[in-house]
């Protein structure tokens, strides 16, 4: 019988650990801005890491390690997708893939050291899922039921208040469940210390949905409680008690004190955490018949990404457009070139910007990036080149732009995006916007 510290497989793992680490770096930056902002709805990133880190290590410790050719396959199939969805997603700057990716990248490698014993450390890996910033897509539902929770209320204390959309207006002021009212961090603590109850106490699946569910609920009608409590503090104090505009820990206050009857709930016979040890024993199969399968996966989970990173180009500082060139609304860009040019009897000015280096926010098709922000009327778009008549204070300007990515022309972001894909294996091109426009006389 061996465990995992017991031949070299600590070695390949920690290679993989390592590699992994610096291929993911700059998307793990952009999770520890998310996570270091307090008062944000994934403060509690760190916190769960190492809850997540110490809890592998404890279960891994214990492991027995069979390796077989079903999980070696399912590996190399994981290890293929997450690196071509990784490439992918940096090619066309979807950060949000890439951080969802994380957590699969991290299951991928336990899977190759540890075998079919790491199926028992899916549920632990998966909690990571609760760091990931892709949760805002409830805030429209959890803000509708708040606002839907607490007119029906206001509604049975028949208060002078009226309702429209998310702003409770009262007599004496103004009150709005914004974004941040709906109860999202307070939704998303409920499933984090929900999971860190059901890790710790080893709870069944059904046990541990069920408690999960539990304090989520109770995390819903805390949050409830709270606007509701709000609106009727500011109805009664005409809105001069100070709660009324300094609340963010008066949630947490009520949260704290609907957790708490949450672990008297769980004392229930019902949860009762197994009695078997904590990890079962699994035989060891032959780790040096598929040594050289798995540090092939080794290899193809990370040449995708890692091809991706060495292709980059660290970002460099945009300059300004010259006053002789179209002052385009584009942002990001990390050189530019400007000349004048005749074509027939007209001279125009000819405005290149060059993205060496793009991730999200910096990047060559974006919604924020537009030609003008002022009025625009399309003459004519052949999908290669449009042509825009923009209003200026000197008058009407005619002006013609198109993206050269990968030595084509287009103005379709989605086939932009598509060829930017292409682009990463050209080193001797980077994504391009052309404008051209015409001078006055």
């Amino acid at each position: 019988m061996q465990t995992f510290f017991s031949d070299r497989r600590i070695t390949l793992s920690m290679l993989a650990w390592i590699v992994l680490l610096g291929v993911t770096w700059p998307v793990g930056l952009t999770l520890h801005e998310k996570w270091t902002y307090w008062s944000g709805a994934y403060s509690h990133g760190y916190p769960l890491l190492i809850f997540v880190g110490i809890a592998l290590y404890r279960r891994i410790v214990s492991l027995r390690v069979r390796i077989d050719r079903f999980s070696v396959l399912i590996a190399l199939c994981a290890a293929l997708v997450v690196g071509t969805f990784w490439f992918l997603a940096d090619a066309t700057q979807i950060l949000i893939v890439q951080q969802l990716l994380l957590p699969v990248a991290i299951g991928c490698i336990l899977l190759l050291t540890l075998g079919s014993s790491a199926w028992a450390l899916v549920p632990i890996v998966a909690m990571l899922f609760l760091v990931v910033p892709v949760w805002e897509v409830a805030v429209p539902l959890l803000q509708g039921m708040s606002v839907a929770v607490a007119d029906t209320a206001i509604g049975l204390m028949k208060l002078a208040v009226f309702v429209e959309n998310e702003t409770f207006t009262t007599p004496y002021g103004r009150l709005q469940v914004a974004d941040s009212c709906s109860g999202l961090a307070y939704f998303l603590m409920a499933l984090t210390l929900g999971s860190i109850w059901a890790v710790i106490n080893r709870v069944y699946a059904r046990q541990a949905v069920v408690g999960i569910l539990i304090l989520v609920m109770l995390s819903l009608i805390g949050n409830w409680i709270r606007i509701i409590s709000l609106i009727l503090i500011a109805y009664y104090s005409q809105m001069q008690h100070p709660l009324v505009y300094e609340h963010a820990m008066f949630g947490w206050y009520i949260f704290a004190g609907v957790f708490a009857l949450f672990l008297l709930i769980v004392r229930h016979q019902f949860f009762s955490g197994r009695s078997d040890p904590e990890i079962s024993q699994i035989d060891v199969g032959n780790w040096r018949a598929f040594g050289s399968v798995r540090m092939a996966v080794f290899v193809l989970l990370i040449t995708v990404p890692a091809f991706n990173l060495a292709t980059s180009v660290s970002a460099g500082s945009a300059v300004e457009i010259p006053p002789n060139c179209l002052p385009v609304a584009y942002q990001g860009y990390d050189r530019l070139t400007c000349e004048m040019v005749k074509r027939g009897s007209q001279r125009w000015s000819k405005l290149e910007l060059i993205y060496d280096y793009q991730t999200q926010g910096k990047e060559l098709i974006q919604d924020g990036n537009q030609i003008s922000r002022n009025s625009t009327r399309v003459i004519s778009d052949d999908g290669k080149i449009q042509t825009l008549e923009i209003e200026t204070p000197d008058g009407e300007q005619m002006v013609e732009w198109s993206y050269r990515i990968n030595g084509q022309l287009t103005t379709r972001a989605l086939q932009g995006k598509w060829l930017q894909i292409f682009d990463r294996f050209n080193p001797q091109t980077s994504p391009t916007l052309v404008v051209y426009a015409e001078l006055s006389e």
